[in-house]
């Protein structure tokens, strides 16, 4: 029977080789939507699977597999290998004219199994089904030689019908398979989706389509010419096959940062078959541009107030790859990486074990500052680094962004650093403290067995009901009284930033006003639920990865960066752009806006001029941002009351209470601060060699003069005591803090002369030095601390400079 069976499929296939080919254009119909899980589970039927992970519901267009071998997700549908006549079934729901069909293998690292030979059959109810046939027998289609590249068989004519059943011939290693159906649904006036799909009216002045490298180009350019007073373009630089990585700037001033205008920044293509991010960046150029020209109050408040650059391809080879196979065509790699093979995502320095490593070791932050992490110099090669990553990070360095996302595909939700996973700290300290403990333990019984003689041992009592006992070896005895404490193994959770309550409210912020983000009642895309029925996700908890463009942002820059995963399908039909932009376009405007949350000012010293790399720190929030070449600073904070504190290189710290409120906009924070008068002791001292300054006289109300040996007499107050040297100790270093705070007072009203030579210093001015006194006070600290201002008299100083 076996034999018969193969012998007539060797026949069906050289009759299909030998069948003329048709030469009519078929009808071209989009995707009904099995990757793009249009097409719901309960619409898909199959005759049998082999196990739960490969129901029919993973039969859908480039589905993955799970990485965890105890999920159950598998990376296609597998029927019951013990089945003669496998099928799988879709219910279009309406009448539809089937076009074609798409068939992939199996998802799986280590097995190949595709099917390469099918059947077709249609039906109206479901229980009458049809064969296509070719006029001789039925029609045999080829299917796939790989288990990954999509292969798509068009119908020579359309075929009118609800149900469509693929009924696999044969196979590679087992019979598992991956689809994607085409077809046109025929008009419903009755659906409800068709009614949605009516109400989704297309702007008449935006592209949708799939744009190549030099359609994207010639679309940028037009925009500019359109509204050239508040756009221009300009390169990041350029990828591995020389094409620039191009982008656009809109604001009220496009060609320089603006003092107090934030910048922002919305990238794409980051993998070249994620297209709907592409797609929805040049849409959102046209839209800006037209309505800002037609008075829209929103986009000119957005246009205005923000300096927004748009990235729309980061990765332009792995664009024009991709775009070279086609939507339906490009399997889940095809483009994703550069040129020359680099993942730019998780192409960036690894800052977070920098960072983490540091504060293990209780470096951060005094050491190790908690922002603006160095690049590692190991990390830093050419070899390790794409072209179009350095770029990028350059471009990073170069615009004070403050807030930015990039979108992918593949998924839909919204996820937000960190990326990289790792222990907390508690976690990892509490586990090592463990280990100490049973170490020490351990140790105790070890050295209590090797005190015990063979004296000791052989006249030791024994009570009779315990003989057996120690008629065991000794070293038994002994290792019974000493138990392995049984290991309690810490929840894996991962690290979270400082700023990780503002991550999730920014995540929420394009989540909830995407039009299905947060419709999550049947699963992700390839699994169950990873977001909590809310549409965003941690990354560190769901996909791990080291080196990410988030955490990068994050740590090296004041730039907070989340990914948005717009959809399943990475590469959607040209068709599905409108339904893409009227999903995306709300939730890409109110992520804008979240720029103008938080504070903002700018660091002034007392003659106007700005500070630029001064830190600002928030109290109860271990990050830090730094000011921008021109003063200005924006600190992304949710509402409430903040000490914020502003230092910078030669000036004195300052400290304000910022409050920031539940209206729209930030709230304006501006320092600004005084010269630091040690600063300006050291720049006399620079004057003379760097030589000490020693005091010269002291009093209470006027200027006494000290001569001869009385000059390096050292001032001691009468009421210090040694009858407590801790006391003693503690009352010295009130007295020279006092000292050191008078000091610092008088400076900044008293003109200092020199008593070494009878003609006056000329003064100068040196640069900024750190002042590494003034962690000694506490911010905003006048006097010696614990109100000992009481009991100190007020000292004049004379100074002299001593040569040696």
């Amino acid at each position: 029977m076996l034999l018969k069976r193969a012998q007539r499929r060797r026949e069906e296939e050289e009759r299909a080789k030998k069948r003329p080919r048709v030469f009519k254009e078929p009808k071209k119909c989009p995707p009904l939507g099995m990757e793009s899980h249009k097409i719901e589970s309960d619409q898909l039927l199959a005759s049998s699977m082999s196990q739960y992970r490969y129901s029919q519901g993973r039969a859908r267009l480039n589905m993955q597999d799970s990485e965890n071998e105890e999920d159950m997700n598998g990376g296609a549908w597998c029927p019951n290998p013990d089945d003669k006549i496998h099928w799988f079934e879709i219910d279009a729901r309406k009448a539809t004219e089937f076009t074609g069909i798409i068939t992939q293998g199996r998802d799986s690292r280590n097995e190949s199994d595709f099917v390469t030979s099918y059947y077709v059959q249609f039906s109206n109810d479901s229980r009458e089904w049809k064969t296509i046939h070719d006029g001789y027998s039925d029609w045999l289609f080829f299917g796939n030689s790989d288990k990954d590249t999509p292969v798509l068989n068009q119908l020579a004519e359309p075929i009118l019908a609800r149900y469509i059943r693929i009924i696999p011939q044969s196979w590679n290693g087992s019979c598992c398979m991956r689809l994607e159906i085409l077809g046109c649904p025929m008009p419903d006036p009755t659906s409800v989706y068709q009614r949605l799909q009516n109400e989704v009216t297309p702007v008449q002045y935006l592209d949708f389509r799939h744009h190549d490298y030099a359609a994207m180009v010639t679309l940028m350019k037009s925009v500019t010419e359109e509204c050239p007073n508040i756009t221009s373009m300009y390169s990041l630089g350029r990828s591995n096959k020389g094409l620039d990585i191009l982008a656009m700037v809109i604001s009220g001033n496009p060609t320089e940062h603006e003092i107090g205008e934030p910048e922002f920044r919305y990238t794409a293509g980051l993998h070249g078959n994620e297209a709907t991010g592409r797609e929805m960046v040049l849409l959102l150029m046209q839209y800006l541009c037209k309505e800002y020209k037609d008075g829209n109050p929103r986009v000119r408040r957005l246009v205005e107030g923000i300096r927004i650059h748009l990235v729309p391809s980061l990765n332009p080879d792995g664009q024009e790859k991709a775009l070279a196979v086609g939507s339906e065509l490009s399997d889940w790699s095809t483009g994703h990486w550069t040129e020359d093979g680099y993942d730019i995502f998780q192409n960036f320095p690894d800052l977070t074990s920098v960072l983490w490593e540091a504060e293990d070791k209780g470096f951060v932050p005094k050491m190790t500052p908690n922002h603006h992490v160095k690049i590692p110099e190991v990390q830093d090669g050419d070899e390790k680094m794409a072209m179009e990553t350095r770029a990028i990070i350059s471009w990073m360095e170069s615009h004070p962004f403050v807030l930015g996302a990039n979108f992918q595909g593949g998924e839909r939700v919204v996820a937000y650093p960190y990326d990289n996973h790792r222990l907390t700290k508690t976690l990892i300290t509490s586990t090592i403290e463990r280990e100490r403990a049973h170490s020490r333990k351990k140790r105790q019984y070890e050295e209590e067995y090797e005190r015990r003689t063979e004296w000791d041992r052989g006249y030791d009592r024994q009570e009779p009901e315990e003989e057996e006992r120690y008629q065991q070896p000794e070293e038994e005895r002994w290792n019974q009284g000493y138990q392995e404490p049984e290991e309690e193994q810490p929840e894996d959770e991962p690290r979270v930033t400082a700023d990780a309550s503002f991550f999730r409210w920014l995540a929420i912020s394009y989540a909830s006003t995407h039009l299905s983000m947060t419709y999550t009642s049947h699963g992700s895309c390839h699994s169950a639920d990873i977001s909590g029925g809310v549409g965003i996700v941690n990354r560190a908890k769901w996909k791990p990865v080291k080196g990410s463009m988030n955490d990068f942002s994050y740590l090296h820059t004041n730039c907070l960066e989340l990914s948005v995963f717009l959809g399943c399908d990475k590469f959607p039909h040209e068709s599905e752009l409108v339904i893409e932009w009227e999903k995306n376009r709300e939730a890409m405007l109110t992520f804008m806006e979240q720029v103008h949350r938080g504070i903002r000012g700018v660091v002034k010293d007392k003659d106007g001029s700005p500070i630029s790399n001064a830190t600002v720190s928030v109290e109860g929030i271990n990050h830090d941002t730094t000011t921008a070449i021109t003063g200005d600073y924006w600190r992304l904070l949710n509402p409430g009351e903040y000490r914020v504190t502003v230092r910078a290189e030669g000036f004195s710290p300052l400290t304000k209470l910022c409050v920031v409120g539940y209206e729209p906009g930030a709230t304006t924070c501006s320092f600004n601060l005084a010269k630091s008068n040690w600063d300006r002791i050291k720049q006399i001292m620079a004057l003379h060699g760097n030589k000490p300054i020693r005091l010269l006289s002291h009093g209470n109300v006027g200027t006494h003069r000290n001569t001869g040996s009385s000059i390096n007499r050292r001032v001691v107050h009468t009421s210090v005591t040694a009858v407590d040297p801790m006391a003693r100790r503690k009352r010295l270093r009130k007295l020279r803090l006092a000292r050191l705070r008078r000091l610092q007072q008088k400076l900044e009203t008293t003109t200092f002369t020199t008593t070494t030579t009878t003609q006056a210093p000329t003064t100068t001015t040196a640069e900024p030095t750190t002042a590494w006194y003034d962690s000694w006070f506490i911010d905003g600290q006048t006097s010696a601390p614990d109100g000992f201002t009481d009991s100190i008299a007020y000292y004049n100083y004379e100074y002299k400079i001593d040569d040696y």
